[in-house]
């Protein structure tokens, strides 16, 4: 099975159910399956025509959440052509380590990257190609640093003649479970970003096991895209799950129309990380606290019609919140609930493609990752007295390996199969998971993974420092932050705030820590191993963040 044969079944089973629902402009636009089906083929001969093979180099999709993107992606899946997604808001030379380690042919972007791809072009020795979704609308040059760029919607009306005929190449395509669909890249703690290799067998495997725990879903879902695209769990959940049940995907213009694009689409699912969902949340409070009607009714026991409102404020058919990226508090899960729009809690990773297990709408507790998806083997390893020890998975879902790296491969996926999670986890009573720690360092900002390594080793850049570890502190409003502890070089000087300003200029923002302090010395232990969870402990107390 492939992300393909997902695609084909919808376009001969349901051509005219709608598949997109987005804003074009003040207007509020739709595209069908089949509609989305002719320009899927369009823009597999526009790939063709670039001389990107099928099982061969990559192409790069940087580009915002929208109906285009997953047309790009869905054209390159099916002509078995891998895939780097990017996120946007990268800085040039973390964009351009992917795409050299990848070996990326072609990259499809939009005009307001064009200086990114003029900085890093020239070094870039296998891209041959730049592809503009919006080339013809901005002007966009024909050429940069020697390389062809297309405005892509012109190719496609060029080449759509070709794509129609019975030899075109998304009729001729074959795809086997076993094509790397994916390279998404994701740090650890020995430094630079590592390509997980994402089959379609992964992904398909994936989003089967997790349907299969979420019974009450069907084709008349509308789900309501928020998350970015290019992580692994907004893709497998805001993509692969509507284009498995056949269902529609509805796109949100920008993090500030939420809430009217909630109320215009209608959607009846939305993937979130807990941020947003308290974000909601604390805007229905805001609005009660308010509202001198909602606490009469409220005072009179007519609850259920402020719910009513409160519920078309949001569409007024959102039945079902899953979440990932972090865990839900007890009073949000609790407030959702009353609201009849409960939360189904998801965990993973990018290395289990990513879906490893889900909350069951009947068994909804703080702290827990449900159960494993019924496709897949969990266990604990190396279990302590109290029964904790890391979570490991086994099965289809499990990525090929890390591109380029067989060592990286070799310690994080057994030779019989089992996956490392990295995480410390434990089985209840009643048969769920529930995580308890993390083996590794990985720092998770409000659902963003930061992998300390990879912040360290920028800083060591800077002439100045002599040694520096970061760790992650505690955070109320997203679950952790990062605090970089610095040792400058003998006779050196620095402040914070320049500090602070040496990091921004070259990390994404997300990734730059909140925190940042100078100190003579870290805390280690006989063998000169730095003691992290030390150092945690003191910076809770230092900054007052166990209050």
């Amino acid at each position: 099975m492939s992300i393909r044969t997902f695609l084909e079944d919808n376009l001969q089973r349901n051509p005219g159910r709608r598949f997109f629902l987005f804003r074009c402009g003040k207007e509020v636009c739709s595209r069908t399956y089949g509609e989305s089906g002719v320009r899927i083929a369009q823009m597999a001969e526009v790939t063709a025509s670039l001389g990107v093979r099928p099982r061969s180099a990559p192409v790069a999709i940087i580009l915002e959440n929208g109906p285009v993107w997953i047309e790009l992606y869905l054209a390159h899946a099916s002509l078995a052509v891998p895939v780097v997604p990017v996120d946007p808001k990268l800085r040039p030379e973390e964009i351009s380590y992917m795409m050299g380690d990848a070996g990326v042919q072609a990259i499809y972007t939009d005009a307001r990257h064009i200086s990114v791809i003029e900085e890093i072009a020239p070094g870039l020795e296998a891209l041959t190609s730049v592809v503009l979704v919006d080339g013809k609308e901005h002007g966009a040059p024909t050429e940069i640093a020697g390389l062809k760029v297309y405005d892509l919607e012109s190719k496609m009306e060029e080449l759509a003649a070709a794509a129609a005929s019975p030899t075109g190449a998304f009729a001729s395509a074959r795809v086997s479970d076993d094509d790397v669909a994916s390279i998404i890249y994701t740090s650890g703690t020995t430094g630079r970003p590592k390509g997980a290799l994402i089959t379609h067998g992964n992904f398909c495997a994936d989003i089967e096991g997790a349907v299969g725990l979420i019974p009450s879903a069907s084709a008349k879902e509308e789900f309501f895209v928020v998350l970015p695209l290019f992580h692994a769990f907004s893709f497998c959940a805001n993509f692969l799950g509507p284009l498995r049940l056949g269902a529609g995907m509805q796109f949100t213009t920008s993090l500030r129309t939420i809430g009217e694009d909630m109320r215009a689409f209608q959607p009846t699912l939305l993937m979130a990380v807990p941020l947003l969902v308290e974000k909601m949340y604390a805007k229905v409070q805001d609005g009660l606290q308010k509202s001198r009607a909602a606490k009469v009714l409220m005072a009179c026991g007519l609850g259920a019609i402020v719910v009513h409102k409160i519920r078309k404020s949001f569409g007024g058919r959102l039945r079902i919140l899953i979440v990932g990226g972090a865990p839900c508090s007890a009073e949000l899960l609790k407030a959702m609930r009353r609201l009849k729009m409960p939360i189904i809690e998801g965990y993973g990773l990018t290395e289990a493609s990513p879906i490893v297990s889900i909350t069951r709408l009947e068994h909804v507790k703080p702290g827990s990752i449900g159960v494993p998806l019924p496709n897949i083997e969990v266990r604990i390893a190396d279990k302590n007295e109290n029964g904790i020890g890391e979570l490991q998975v086994r099965g289809p879902i499990v990525m090929h390996g890390y591109l380029n790296k067989p060592e990286a491969t070799a310690e994080t996926i057994e030779s019989d199969g089992w996956l490392h999670t990295g995480d410390l986890a434990c089985k209840t009573p009643e048969g769920n998971y529930r995580i308890t720690g993390r083996l590794k360092d990985m720092i998770i900002r409000g659902g963003e993974n930061l992998y300390p390594k990879e912040i360290e080793e920028f800083i060591y850049t800077c002439p100045k420092v002599k040694d520096v570890q970061v760790i992650g502190v505690p955070d109320k409003r997203y679950g952790e932050e990062a605090m970089a502890c610095i040792i400058l070089q003998d006779g050196e000087n620095m402040t914070v705030e320049e500090m602070d300003a040496f990091i921004k200029a070259s990390l994404a923002r997300h990734k730059v820590p909140r925190y940042i302090e100078f100190v003579d010395e870290f805390p280690m232990n006989a063998a000169g191993k730095v003691l992290k969870y030390k150092m945690r402990e003191d910076a809770v107390k230092k900054l007052g963040l166990d209050q």
